[in-house]
């Protein structure tokens, strides 16, 4: 007859409190990244440090996969072993955005040719608290087991994607466009042809004089605040004649 009331023992493991990425809300609160109130995704770089490589090394008797560690930031800055990332949001947004012509007859297309930019705004935001993260190395010191799938990076775009995205909305964006005379400004010095329905993203528009103040700008989905967003804008000039580059900065707030 047993001397306790104890029906089965249990042993208990130890978990690391990373694998599940997700912050839970309890009655008394929960801990929450502190985040910024606006951001703004303009010309700027982001610079950070961390370990990184993309070979794979032969031991002699097994394959040691490196890639592992890649991401680690130590507690302690060690420049020794980490690398250097410059993200520039320029190419952040060139990457993430098209220019297509929308659908309009030929005398528009010839003349004030209609064009439809499509950005994803949810995707830049992402990648810009990425790198703010990365930056201020807020995940320092852990290693690849400490997350569940064993991948620092991706672990860190699994919080940020299930705690600090939707804690933003889309707020407005800067529009700029510069116009170039199609055979005037063509000469055999410059190198970017200026060719007919062939706009360029160049962060050198950015100009107050360049600005559009009167963007029609449409949001894919009135739910999601983060949905794609599409910009369409109407040359001013003639097609036959003129051709434009244009830029934009994005602006989020904090709900």
């Amino acid at each position: 007859m047993k001397d306790d009331l104890i029906l089965k023992k249990y042993n208990t493991t130890p978990i690391n409190g990373t694998y599940n990425l997700l912050e839970e809300k309890t009655f008394f609160g929960s801990k929450m990244m502190e985040v910024e109130d606006e951001i703004s995704i303009n010309n700027k770089t982001i610079q950070y440090y961390q370990y990184y490589i993309d070979t794979i090394i032969y031991t002699g008797t097994t394959y040691l996969d490196n890639a592992k560690n890649n991401g680690f930031q130590n507690y302690i800055f060690n420049k020794s072993i980490e690398t250097l990332f410059v993200q520039d949001l320029v190419q952040l947004k060139l990457d993430n955005h098209s220019i297509i012509k929308y659908q309009q007859n030929d005398i528009d297309l010839k003349n004030n040719t209609r064009w439809q930019i499509t950005i994803n705004i949810k995707n830049i935001l992402q990648q810009y608290l990425f790198y703010k993260i990365k930056e201020s190395r807020t995940f320092k010191g852990l290693k690849y087991t400490n997350f569940l799938n064993q991948n620092i990076n991706q672990s860190i775009l699994d919080y940020i994607n299930l705690n600090v995205v939707d804690r933003y909305k889309f707020d407005t964006i800067d529009f700029y466009v510069q116009y170039y005379k199609i055979n005037q400004d063509s000469t055999i010095y410059n190198f970017n042809s200026l060719l007919q329905y062939e706009p360029i993203f160049d962060s050198s528009v950015e100009l107050p004089e360049n600005i559009i103040t009167n963007t029609n700008v449409q949001q894919g989905d009135a739910v999601n605040q983060l949905s794609n967003i599409n910009l369409i804008y109407a040359q001013i000039k003639p097609s036959t004649e003129w051709k434009f580059d244009y830029y934009f900065n994005i602006h989020y707030k904090k709900i």
